[in-house]
C-alpha cells in the first residue's frame, strides 16, 4: 500500500515561475493577477473606439474655476464609489451642460468601475461615455453628415 508523500510539490504558474505548494500553503495569485491585468490593458489599448471617459451627473451647475470643479468631482465620486482613489484616478475634468465629463487613467480602470457599480443606483449617476447615443454628445443636427450612406456630403459648385 502506497503512503501519500508529505513533501512539497512544485506547480508551474502561467507566468513561467513555479511555486511550492503543500496541503497547508495557499496559492499566491498576485503574479498571475498582474500578468492578466497587463494583458487586458494591452488588449484595450488596441481598441481605438474605446475611451477612458466617464460622465457624472452634477448637482451643481457653476464652479469658480477648474480646481473647484475637480474638487467637487472627487468629493462626489468618493461619496458614490469610496473604494476608488479618485485623487489618483481622475484626469481631464470638464463641465458639459449639467454633466461632468472626466477621464480615468486606464480603460481597464474604467471597466472596473463600471463593473463595480453595475446594478446599483450609482450606475444612474456615473455613465460610460462610450455608451451614449451619438446624438446625445455630438448634437442633434449634423447637416454635413449623411448617416444613410455613412459618408460626408460634398456640395459641389455648378
Amino acid at each position: 500500500m502506497a503512503v501519500p508523500s508529505t513533501q512539497s510539490q512544485a506547480y508551474p504558474l502561467s507566468s513561467g515561475s513555479t511555486i511550492a505548494k503543500s496541503s497547508k500553503q495557499r496559492t499566491n495569485y498576485h503574479t498571475e493577477k498582474a500578468l492578466l491585468k497587463e494583458m487586458i490593458t494591452d488588449l484595450t489599448d488596441s481598441c481605438h473606439s474605446v475611451t477612458k471617459m466617464l460622465i457624472l451627473d452634477s448637482e451643481r451647475s457653476s464652479f469658480v474655476d477648474k480646481s473647484d470643479l475637480q474638487e467637487y468631482a472627487i468629493s462626489r465620486l468618493t461619496s458614490l464609489v469610496p473604494s476608488v482613489d479618485w485623487d489618483e484616478e481622475l484626469e481631464n475634468v470638464y463641465l458639459s451642460g449639467d454633466m461632468i465629463v472626466f477621464d480615468v487613467k486606464t480603460v481597464l480602470m474604467k471597466k472596473t468601475i463600471m463593473h463595480m457599480i453595475r446594478g446599483t443606483d450609482v450606475a444612474d449617476k456615473i455613465i460610460d461615455y462610450d455608451r451614449l447615443e451619438r446624438s446625445e454628445y455630438d448634437g442633434e443636427n449634423d447637416d454635413d453628415y449623411d448617416t444613410a450612406t455613412d459618408r460626408y456630403n460634398v456640395v459641389q459648385d455648378e
